[in-house]
């Protein structure tokens, strides 16, 4: 299935690379009206979140990107596993 772009705002497509943790590894794409970027992230057991973004993208990308996976493995189902795939949409500017 083929994703379309947000008509605002952003969306992350990430999944888990690596299963035993922490750190947890996510990578996949971050996806703006008129571009796409690879992202990584990485989850540390805190939760804590850093991340890494194509060398194109824009910086600003990157606190909101760590912002929707750490709000994501936050509310995961299972407090020692954050969840394999991350969707969220990013309305804001």
């Amino acid at each position: 299935m083929e994703s379309h772009p947000p008509e605002s705002g952003f969306r992350i497509e990430v999944a888990r690379q690596v299963t035993e943790g922490p750190p947890w590894r996510y990578e996949g794409r971050a996806h703006t009206p008129s571009s796409s970027y690879g992202v990584t992230a990485i989850v540390q057991g805190d939760k804590s979140v850093s991340v890494e973004l194509a060398s194109d993208a824009p910086s600003r990308l990157a606190p909101r990107v760590a912002q929707l996976v750490r709000s994501a493995c936050a509310l995961g189902a299972e407090p020692d596993a954050p969840p394999e795939k991350i969707v969220r949409w990013h309305g804001g500017r």
